[in-house]
């Protein structure tokens, strides 16, 4: 069992599972839309309470077979204006930005940036990123909330 699987282990057995059934993410690669089914959902620890969440992927090419992806909730509501403000800001980091609904029993579509993962290193270097991205995003809207007023 390789370091990367034991680690993904650990997590999944410290965090909590999310229940439900959750929707499937799709995604264009090479003009093919692929839909990515969700196994689980795990709520990790972490100062921005229930904004990081690891999401577990049924891999549609089946190698291998679960596809591992860190997510944060930019904000629990979408919009049109909050998806503009955060799109500059993830694609100087390569993440992708989405709409889904991460707490079924909320028929809101929150605003997540969504990174995969591959290994250990790679977690935590991403779930900085995003922790940056984040503050960033905070200031933009403040600037933008101090202008209209």
């Amino acid at each position: 069992m390789s370091s990367f699987s034991e680690f993904i282990k650990t997590f999944e057995l410290r965090s909590n599972r999310l229940k439900g059934k959750f929707l499937p993410i799709s995604e264009n690669i090479r003009k093919k839309r692929h839909n990515y089914k969700v196994k689980s959902i795990y709520s990790l620890e972490d100062e921005l309470k229930d904004r990081f969440y690891l999401i577990k992927f049924i891999n549609p090419e089946n190698k291998p077979k679960y596809l591992y992806f860190i997510s944060f909730i930019l904000a629990y509501q979408s919009s049109d204006l909050l998806g503009f403000i955060a799109r500059d800001l993830v694609k100087r980091a390569n993440i992708l930005l989405t709409q889904y609904p991460i707490k079924t029993k909320q028929f809101r579509l929150s605003l997540i940036c969504l990174k995969e993962i591959k290994n250990k290193e790679n977690f935590f270097k991403t779930k900085n990123i995003i922790k940056e991205l984040y503050i960033e995003f905070k200031h933009k809207l403040i600037k933008i909330s101090e202008m209209t007023n």
